[in-house]
């Protein structure tokens, strides 16, 4: 760690981690949140609504919920196991997965190890595709770009998908959002619970005729 450790600006210190190898040595991490008020996100009012919450991957250690069904992990192939089997178990709720693997390769600036995470993912979704009936609505996407090959270990800003599954629903188009938090608001919408206190819901987009 401390052959890793870099200064920028004679100011800000800190740990280059891709550098200091701990990507390739199990790394695995807990967020602990700060300054969030749970009770305005989506996940709090589920629970209050006593609708089922599944958290899987990193979003079982950053998100809060009230909900048992947690499954925090690192390993993609074993969360996609632990996602189907939920999918599988719960008629009616919200189920969340964080693939956190991509994330790492990125920061580790592995092309290689990225582009297999990117596979299995899509191995896997084809895999889960069978289990949604007609109703469920499957995202995915991204919170942020992690691009390996742009010369630097740190996030990217360039815009990410966000793509749309429901079975039965075809040539839908959202639009280009303008905040993460319109998935949230899009979520409590679904299940017809309160707002949280950001986003705009564009669930109106994916049903209307």
């Amino acid at each position: 760690l401390l052959k890793a450790r870099k200064v920028k600006n004679n100011e800000i210190a800190g740990v280059d981690a891709p550098e200091s190898g701990v990507y390739d040595h199990g790394y695995q991490v807990v967020h602990l949140g700060y300054g969030i008020d749970k009770n305005v996100q989506t996940p709090t009012i589920l629970d209050n609504a006593e609708i089922p919450v599944s958290f899987l991957g990193k979003v079982a250690d950053i998100i809060q919920t009230e909900s048992k069904r947690l499954f925090p992990g690192v390993d993609s192939d074993k969360l996609f196991d632990d996602l189907i089997q939920e999918v599988q178990g719960i008629e009616h709720g919200f189920i969340a997965l964080n693939i956190q693997e991509t994330d790492l390769a990125g920061h580790a600036e592995d092309v290689d190890r990225y582009s297999d995470r990117l596979e299995l993912s899509d191995r896997r979704i084809k895999e889960l595709i069978p289990y949604l009936n007609k109703g469920d609505i499957l995202l995915v996407m991204a919170d942020h770009g992690n691009d390996p090959t742009i010369g630097h270990s740190n996030h990217t800003r360039e815009r990410v998908p966000l793509l749309i599954y429901s079975p039965g629903i075809q040539g839908k188009y959202v639009g280009e959002r303008k905040t993460l938090a319109d998935v949230g608001a899009t979520v409590a919408d679904y299940f017809n619970v309160g707002a949280p206190q950001n986003g705009e819901s564009f669930l109106a987009d994916l049903i209307s005729n």
